[in-house]
């Protein structure tokens, strides 16, 4: 479940990320899930999720879920972590808020549970543009987002998958809620990935493998044999297709074209650019002077 980091101030906590990943999964499949993990495991239902969650608000907010009515919706906002109204709060029996780090992750590490039991899928999370979270200055707040993390990323929690996305220029650069020493030794030196620019065999290669794994190889075949021509005399191959050998050259040079690196998302955007002008130039063979063009053309 992927989600980037957005509106995030100096008191935000975890409780954003926390929401943001409710919705991506979603109170449909949520709901989906607990009617068959309730239908599975019966009256039993409600002592697992409260012996794993330890709590028994958690256990009853869950399993309220797959009723009706308002009472669904107001049990749905505060597993999200929304604070109540205390008529809303009174009427599904729950308390104003969940708002612990511990007691919100444990509803993920609750629903990654279940998505395993149920749909034989591990739940992985994953946050980007984690840069913003530099914006969080208020003490409380860092401490909210050390201790999520610090279960999210132990070794011991093995309910959920936990990926972190953020740019930096140096690793000193990051913000608190990631650089603690805490986080850092419990995600490990080695799950700290660096994600370098492309030079132009990085390029290349990056091209030709997503190239490989969209197109289809028969269509490929018809679609060479059908518009040969349009090679303008170059070799292809079956890793460069729709470019010739001289066309994917001449694209990776425009792609590096910025101090001879680039990187995943700007490739894409390129790719999605010049091939989207040969469509519309009903063109299905990129030759190295028909890239020219479209280079020329900006």
């Amino acid at each position: 479940m992927f989600i980037v980091l957005q509106d995030i101030t100096s008191k935000s906590t975890f409780q954003v990320a926390h929401a943001a990943l409710l919705d991506a999964i979603g109170l449909n499949r949520v709901k989906s899930w607990v009617v068959q993990y309730q239908t599975k495991y019966q009256s039993a239902s409600h002592e697992k999720i409260h012996h794993f969650t330890q709590s028994e608000d958690v256990a009853r907010a869950f399993l309220t879920l797959i009723g009706f009515g308002d009472s669904t919706r107001i049990c749905w906002d505060w597993l999200r972590g929304e604070t109540l109204s205390s008529s809303d709060a009174r009427s599904v029996g729950l308390p104003p808020v969940l708002d612990q780090s511990l007691q919100l992750v444990n509803v993920l590490r609750m629903l990654g549970r279940i998505s395993a039991d149920i749909d034989g899928k591990i739940l992985v999370l994953m946050l980007d543009e984690a840069t913003t979270l530099r914006s969080v200055t208020n003490g409380d707040a860092i401490a909210h987002w050390v201790k999520a993390f610090k279960i999210l990323a132990d070794q011991l929690t093995k309910e959920v998958g936990f990926i972190v996305s953020a740019s930096f220029r140096d690793p000193s650069d990051m913000p608190d809620p990631l650089s603690d020493a805490q986080i850092e030794s419990r995600f490990g030196q080695s799950h700290y990935i660096q994600l370098l620019n492309f030079g132009p065999q990085q390029a290349d290669e990056f091209v030709r493998s997503l190239l490989v794994e969209w197109i289809d190889p028969v269509k490929r075949e018809t679609l060479e044999s059908t518009h040969g021509a349009e090679r303008d005399g170059e070799t292809i191959s079956a890793d460069s297709f729709p470019f010739t050998t001289s066309g994917l050259e001449t694209f990776i040079d425009y792609a590096c074209r910025n101090g001879n690196v680039t990187n995943p998302r700007d490739v894409q955007k390129a790719l999605d650019d010049k091939l989207n002008r040969a469509i519309d130039d009903d063109r299905h063979i990129l030759s190295g002077s028909y890239v020219t063009s479209l280079i020329a053309e900006g």
